[in-house]
């Protein structure tokens, strides 16, 4: 809005002194100018990364897998350089999202890591996953240990609730009943040398189901949403039609610097996908793929306020294959790893405008012979899982351990976390290999309490080369009360799956996904020694409880209301009707005739 004064300095300007009209800025529109430059002064100081205490890098990596599948592995990291990480400093960061600071800073938590995943990862068709996470969700966490160890039950239900609200999952029921702290498989992955496990907390809900409600929210902590960058191929419509997809948020303390001088905090949102086949053309016979059909769109361009953005193809496997084609061209890298296998990634550079010179979206396309055959490199480790014995009374777990390796020795730590409605029988355990008793050099056993704890079972075992390690352990079905039973009591119920953690050698061939001088980045922990520490999941377990035939209560309110109902009827309408009696002599003709022939056969006089 303008203000109009006039102006009586002189009569030179208008006919009659006094009717000169001044225009300027009053003082509310000069304070809304100022603010409005501010803002603008701050984005463009965002943009030119100018402010160097934050920093976001985003990520994707496309690799054909030897099974013809496809996986898709997204990396988010935002870094804040900073080492007081508390409610004053929650309150100004500019990429970290400040709902999930708050929440960390108000529950004094040091590490915290999240998976929600559908599926199960196929570790020897897959080889080495991105960032390991079991089918359904999980949640662990290492509070500081400033926090008296009285509060650190509290917090952790509290931390439970607000992850339920703010990831629309079903961690609100993670209880004392599902909650542990493991001894051992859990260590801190960033920097901290924490021993104190009382400070540690794990829970995992195997039948929690992954859905468009969890991935909306979790694109939302995204500095860009899902309007520009990588984020903006994130459509629940394609990757929830896959054969495996996962979620995963981690928030540490990492290193500032290589040498280790410093530290900064670390949230890492990552996503992964494993899409089943490539489409194959009816007319060349060929395989192939482009971004379009994968995510349904391609790039348009980077997050204007990331750091870096880069897409990885990688083409080891197929580089070679007849009638290989890859549109449009990269910058190839080459780097060395385990097996003395070269990796070969393509690289796009979205922050380089030469990127998006040919066309205003990138949408890179590859094609190869259907007759090439991949190689496989099959991990060095490898777990399974699955329910032995009949019946609803007895039962057992068996978990078996496959090391690959032809010449050493691997050892690695087992932990399995029962309900406490599965009677445990521990004198039951048994740990094979090739039909010899191999001992655990560690037994870590806290049995359950009847709907306070779980069973938590920890071993540290020796597996020889190549060789197979059976585990076997024995249980009892109890008998719950009715209220306990889930709603679809006769489907069973959900056992969580067993981890399984080892460092494995230098030489494993982990795909190119664990090479420390490749260029793609993945979520790994910290490893002070020589190799690399991995993290094994087993399939979920469906047990089957003896179960009361829930129908009977239902069988019983209808016999109940058809009795009620007949006795009330009948009692209602003895007490309501009225009864009078009538001359016969008045009834019709037609009628007195028909009486008289029914009382003419009964034998009684007429009327």
């Amino acid at each position: 809005m303008r203000k109009s004064y006039l102006c009586s300095r002189c009569s030179l300007c208008a006919p009659a002194p006094g009717l000169h009209r001044v225009n300027y800025f009053g003082k509310m529109e000069q304070w809304a100018l100022f603010v409005f430059l501010s803002l603008l002064l701050t984005r463009f100081l965002d943009v030119t990364g100018r402010r160097t205490d934050e920093a976001f890098h985003e990520q994707l990596l496309l690799k054909p897998l030897p099974s013809g599948d496809l996986l898709a592995s997204f990396r988010f990291d935002i870094e804040w350089r900073g080492q007081a990480f508390d409610q004053g400093t929650a309150a100004h960061l500019r990429l970290f999202p400040q709902v999930l600071a708050r929440t960390l800073t108000s529950h004094a938590v040091r590490e915290l890591h999240i998976s929600l995943a559908q599926g199960w990862w196929r570790g020897p068709a897959w080889g080495e996953h991105p960032d390991p996470a079991p089918p359904g969700a999980q949640l662990w966490a290492w509070f500081h240990s400033s926090l008296p160890k009285s509060q650190v039950n509290e917090k952790w239900q509290s931390l439970a609730g607000a992850m339920s609200g703010l990831l629309c999952a079903s961690f609100n029921f993670i209880d004392k009943t599902n909650t542990i702290a493991p001894a051992f498989g859990f260590r801190p992955m960033g920097i901290g040398n924490e021993t104190d496990v009382s400070y540690l907390r794990y829970a995992s809900l195997p039948r929690e189901i992954v859905c468009t409600e969890n991935l909306t929210p979790w694109k939302k902590l995204l500095p860009c949403d899902s309007k520009a960058g990588l984020a903006t191929l994130l459509a629940g419509g394609k990757l929830f039609n896959s054969m495996y997809y996962s979620l995963g948020l981690h928030f540490r303390p990492v290193p500032m610097r290589p040498d280790g001088a410093g530290w900064s905090w670390q949230l890492t949102q990552t996503l992964t996908v494993v899409f089943d086949g490539f489409v194959r053309s009816k007319l060349t016979g060929s395989h192939g793929w482009t971004l379009s059909s994968l995510f349904g769109r391609p790039l348009d361009g980077p997050c204007p306020i990331a750091s870096q953005s880069r897409l990885f193809v990688d083409i080891t496997d197929i580089e070679q294959a007849p009638g290989f084609s890859l549109h449009p061209a990269g910058t190839t890298v080459t780097e060395a790893s385990g097996m003395d296998r070269k990796y070969s990634y393509v690289l796009y550079n979205l922050l380089q405008p030469s990127t998006f010179v040919q066309m205003r979206r990138l949408n890179p396309s590859i094609n190869w012979d259907a007759d090439w055959d991949m190689q496989s490199q099959r991990p060095w480790l490898h777990v399974e899982r699955f329910l032995t014995g009949v019946g609803l009374h007895h039962g057992g777990i068996s978990s078996l351990l496959h090391n690959r390796h032809p010449n050493r020795s691997l050892t690695v730590h087992h932990q399995d976390t029962l309900p406490w409605f599965l009677r445990v029988y521990s004198h039951t355990l048994t740990v094979t290999t090739a039909g010899k008793a191999n001992p655990p050099s560690y037994v870590g056993y806290h049995p359950a309490r009847d709907r306070e704890r779980p069973h938590q079972l920890e071993l540290l075992l020796t597996l020889p080369p190549a060789t197979i390690t059976r585990v076997d352990i024995q249980f009892e079905r109890a008998l719950l009360t009715w209220t306990e039973y889930p709603p679809d009591a006769n489907h069973g119920v959900h056992i969580c799956a067993a981890v399984v953690t080892a460092v494995l050698p230098d030489s494993d061939p982990c795909d190119g996904l664990c090479s420390e001088n490749s260029p793609v980045s993945f979520y790994r922990p910290l490893v002070r020694n020589t190799g690399l520490l991995s993290r094994l999941y087993t399939q979920t377990l469906l047990v089957s409880l003896p179960t009361p035939d829930f129908s009977m209560p239902y069988n019983v309110v209808c016999l109940t209301c058809t009795v009620v109902a007949i006795g009330f009827g009948s009692f209602h309408n003895i007490l309501t009707r009225s009864f009078r009696t009538r001359d016969p002599s008045q009834a019709s003709g037609i009628v007195r005739h028909l009486a008289n022939l029914i009382r003419r056969w009964r034998g009684v006089p007429l009327i």
